[in-house]
Formats: C-alpha cells, sequence, structure tokens
C-alpha cells in the first residue's frame, strides 16, 4: 500500500518535479480518505502488516502538510497541523531512536498554533475606521480652521505641518487646554481636538 507513494515521494525529492508532486499528493490522498484510515496517524496500526523501515519513512517524510493537504480529509490549516502532531507522536514509539526529534516538530507546531491563535485574536478585535469617510468630513467640515491655521502659522508643506504636530504630541499627548498656546496653536489644537471626537463618538468612522 505504501510502496507506490514512498517511490514517488523519493522520485519527487530528486527531482521536485511539479507533475511528481501531483501525481504523490493524489496517492497519499488516495489512502489518507479511506475509511479506515482518516488521519495518516492511525497507519501507525498497520505495524507487523507493512514493514517498520517503509512505514517510518512514509510517516516521516511524505505525511506532511504541505502534501497531505489536498487529500481534503479536514478542511482546515489548524486540524491538518494537528494530524500532523499525531503523525509525530506515533513516529516517537515507532522509530524510539529519533523521539527527540518528533518532540521538536510537536512543540514547533504546538507554538505556531499558539502564535496564530494570538494573531487570529488581534486581527478579531482590531479597530475598524473608515479613514476615508473621516477625511471627507475633516475636508468638508474643518476646512475653514485649517486654512486659518495654515495663514497663522504660515505653514506651507506637509512635512512642516507634521513638525507642528510632534511638538505638540512631545509629551506623549495633548495638553488639557489650549491655554498657554498661541493663536495658531489654539487653531490647530481645536483641530485636532473636533477629529478626535469625531473619530471617537461617530460609529459612521468605525468607533460608536
Amino acid at each position: 500500500m505504501l510502496v507506490s507513494p514512498t517511490a514517488l515521494y523519493m522520485l519527487w525529492n530528486i527531482t521536485e518535479s511539479d507533475s511528481t508532486a501531483s501525481h504523490l499528493r493524489f496517492k497519499i490522498g488516495q489512502i489518507i480518505r479511506r475509511k479506515e484510515i482518516r488521519n495518516p496517524a492511525k497507519l501507525a496500526s498497520l505495524e507487523g502488516i507493512i514493514p517498520k523501515h517503509l512505514l517510518v519513512y512514509f510517516l516521516k517524510n511524505a505525511c506532511i502538510p504541505s502534501l497531505i493537504d489536498q487529500a481534503r480529509v479536514v478542511s482546515t490549516t489548524a486540524a491538518i497541523l494537528e494530524q500532523r502532531q499525531d503523525v509525530c507522536s506515533a513516529l516517537r514509539v515507532l522509530d524510539a531512536a529519533n523521539a527527540d526529534e518528533y518532540e521538536s516538530e510537536i512543540y514547533e507546531i504546538t507554538n505556531r498554533q499558539i502564535l496564530e491563535a494570538g494573531q487570529r485574536i488581534v486581527d478579531g478585535t482590531r479597530i475598524h475606521v473608515d479613514v476615508d469617510a473621516l477625511a471627507r468630513w475633516a475636508t468638508r467640515e474643518l476646512q475653514e480652521d485649517f486654512y486659518r491655521y495654515k495663514d497663522l502659522a504660515q505653514v506651507i508643506t506637509t512635512l512642516e505641518f507634521d513638525d507642528v504636530m510632534q511638538g505638540l504630541l512631545i509629551d506623549g499627548q495633548l495638553p488639557n487646554s489650549a491655554s498657554s498656546f498661541d493663536e495658531a496653536d489654539a487653531v490647530l489644537y481645536s483641530l485636532l481636538t473636533k477629529i478626535s471626537n469625531e473619530f471617537l463618538n461617530n460609529p459612521l468612522f468605525g468607533l460608536d
């Protein structure tokens, strides 16, 4: 049962042929999709029926996520990685001399799963802001204030405007009042306050 896909793997490992890889995935899929298998780790139960060295070679080298993904027994990357962990657990017993190698792979997959789970949490809670809509609102509602500030401060380039903003934010936060500002800074502070209030309180821009 494993001779053909193992031979295809050896050939593909030498040639890296896309055609050979396709045939290899097809053969692996035929095996894994069997009702009594469904998970490549279950092949370990065939020890004694299949020569041990062939079984270990096939599980170790051919039953990897990039080759079993098209078997479509499971539909998610997480499930495929869990199957690979199962394979490594079986290999720890079948190939005890290399148990440390399989332990390391299980550990690496676990770390990857933890990192991916954390990334999904971050992505799922990331605040979405309709920046274009907010910019259109600011252009419509604050244009007069902006040009007033521009005239007062004689800001004529984006770089200089950014420098002014950086000066206001040098301590990591905006001041609580504009009482100590000159007139230009007071107008700029007012602009930033209006934009931040709109951003925080108007659900059209992403926050409610």
